[in-house]
């Protein structure tokens, strides 16, 4: 058995969220583009990271 010491691991960045609409070009439908409270404590609504809301990818920032 190997074992993997988790202490020293940083945690990985949350991989960037495109809404379902927006994958299949219904931007002008997306709900996503700003933050939401789910009104459950530690629960929170993911904000779609689509370039159509006015924030580039990650992959094409400073090209």
């Amino acid at each position: 058995m190997i074992g993997v010491r988790t202490d020293t691991q940083a945690p990985e960045p949350e991989p960037e969220y495109r809404s379902p609409r927006c994958v299949i070009g219904g931007h002008d439908r997306c709900l996503d583009s700003a933050p939401r409270d789910s009104g459950v404590p530690g629960v929170r609504y993911l904000r779609c990271e689509c370039f159509c809301h006015g924030s580039p990818p990650a992959l094409t920032r400073g090209t």
